[in-house]
């Protein structure tokens, strides 16, 4: 949660818009996800790669920092200075940010980030897109892409879910196909969980480049047209 009092993104973005990209970076990284997402997309497009990239790697924030951080909050909400809390960043923060943004902002700031450091922006994709995050997808989308999976990844990447996931992703195939699949995992008997994780991964990868060419569209909402 929050350690910022509460205020909307339009007027936490005017704020910091032309305060250094590290204030932004740290103040942003404060925020709610969800909200940190909204004052991201209403700064200028230009800056938005370099502001990620700086939460992403967020370390000890400097006394300086803290203090122009203080007064920046303390001079445009009720505030008071002492009561302003500071914590880190990190990838993991970075993308639940970046997550809170509209499609449309990530499409356009992550191919920038890659360029100003590619272990980074690889980080945050990774983080941003979870095997849970699949179950976003609506009937037909995950059909599409259990269609592109290898029987032997997907189950595998079910032996290690519970049964409501399971029945999640079985129930978007035929009857005859999930039969088959469920016989696979009971003759498979116990897996060892690096495994598991090892064909989740497989199975993601495949739904991150479904996704990019717009074969599968990740639970995308009416916000995401441009």
């Amino acid at each position: 949660s929050s350690t910022w009092p509460p205020i909307d993104a339009p007027e936490i973005a005017a704020m910091i818009e032309k305060e250094h990209p590290q204030i932004a970076a740290v103040l942003i990284a404060n925020l709610d996800a969800s909200i940190g997402g909204q004052v991201l997309e209403l700064l200028p497009d230009a800056v938005q790669p370099d502001i990620l990239h700086r939460i992403a790697r967020l370390g000890p924030i400097t006394p300086e920092a803290v203090e122009t951080l203080k007064i920046v909050l303390a001079n445009r909400t009720t505030a008071a200075p002492g009561s302003v809390g500071v914590t880190l960043g990190g990838t993991r923060e970075a993308a639940k940010i970046l997550s809170g943004a509209r499609k449309a902002t990530e499409q356009r700031v992550m191919p920038k980030l890659f360029k100003i450091d590619r272990e980074v922006a690889k980080a945050i994709e990774e983080a941003m897109f979870v095997f849970d995050n699949l179950l976003a997808l609506d009937d037909k989308n995950l059909g599409t892409l259990i269609r592109n999976v290898d029987s032997e990844i997907l189950t595998k990447s079910l032996k290690g879910v519970d049964e409501t996931i399971r029945n999640r992703f079985l129930g978007c195939m035929s009857a005859r196909a999930a039969d088959g699949i469920r016989d696979e995992m009971e003759a498979r008997g116990p897996m060892k969980l690096a495994e598991v994780l090892e064909a989740q991964k497989a199975m993601i990868a495949i739904a991150r480049g479904l996704a990019k060419d717009g074969t599968i569209q990740m639970g995308g909402g009416e916000d995401d047209y441009v």
